[in-house]
């Protein structure tokens, strides 16, 4: 599965999956649930248990897996930033939410029109 994230859509998503997976409606099913996927360094997906009140580990918890070196800075289109945004979309599903992108996905494909860096101000 493909996904076009940028950086700042894979946070929004991180975002929105943690605000969703306080909801009291489902709890979340053990970690043990989850299925790995397959990064640069091989799997990936490790789900931390979780409570349907908002606390400080749990939120902690994913923080630390999104920012994890093995995703290598969650670039869009690379192998590491495909496995981030697996990670996120596998972490949805885990919790309930119905998916709501292309063809019955996590995803949406997002055209990417231009990308400017400045030298001056990028290393």
């Amino acid at each position: 599965m493909s996904a076009n994230l940028s950086p700042r859509a894979a946070l929004t998503l991180a975002a929105f999956v943690l605000a969703a997976a306080c909801s009291p409606s489902k709890p979340p099913e053990p970690a043990a649930s989850a299925s790995a996927v397959a990064g640069p360094a091989g799997p990936v997906a490790v789900f931390p248990s979780t409570t349907p009140d908002i606390n400080a580990a749990d939120f902690a918890a994913r923080d630390k897996e999104l920012a994890d070196d093995k995703y290598e800075g969650r670039g869009p289109g690379t192998l590491a930033g495909e496995a981030a945004a697996q990670w996120v979309a596998d972490e949805m599903k885990r919790i309930g939410l119905a998916p709501a992108g292309d063809n019955g996905t996590y995803f949406q494909t997002v055209q990417m029109v231009a990308q400017l860096v400045d030298p001056a101000k990028s290393s």
